[in-house]
């Protein structure tokens, strides 16, 4: 049941940035300021970077999960992959904030934007492998 909650909850998060993608705004209206406090171009980039990188940590861990027979370093290394599951989703939520708050993306030109959506669709997608694996951890752990 948590599976096909998480899923949903992902579908959604994917549909509603693949609808802000497909908008278009007229070509002769600007794109609007940068709010203070805004995050710049560079700001997304090391979010992406640091995505990229906690997706690389939350496959380590999972391969640590997979070799070991202890129970509780199973344990312990689940509650790790979880922390880092919801960092890496925090840090897509302030991405989707971004994109819909008239941040960077709107100076980008279509193809700019259309690059990062199937960058940030590309995490997503990573993201819900990553859950359903866990999911799958945590069915075949053994029984204490």
């Amino acid at each position: 049941m948590k599976q096909v909650t998480v899923l949903a909850l992902l579908a959604a998060m994917a549909f509603g940035a693949s609808t802000f993608a497909a908008e278009d705004r007229p070509a002769d209206k600007k794109p609007p300021a940068m709010k203070p406090g805004g995050m710049g171009m560079t700001d997304m980039d090391k979010q992406i970077a640091q995505m990229q990188e906690n997706m690389k940590r939350m496959q380590q861990q999972l391969d640590k999960i997979r070799q070991t027979k202890d129970p509780k370093e199973r344990q312990t290394l689940l509650q790790e992959h979880m922390q880092t599951m919801q960092e890496s989703m925090r840090v897509m939520r302030g991405m989707g904030g971004t994109m819909m708050g008239g941040g960077p993306m709107m100076s980008m030109d279509s193809n700019q934007q259309q690059g990062f959506m199937q960058q940030r669709m590309d995490m997503i997608q990573m993201m819900m492998e990553q859950m359903m694996q866990h999911q799958q951890m945590m069915q075949s752990a053994p029984a204490k």
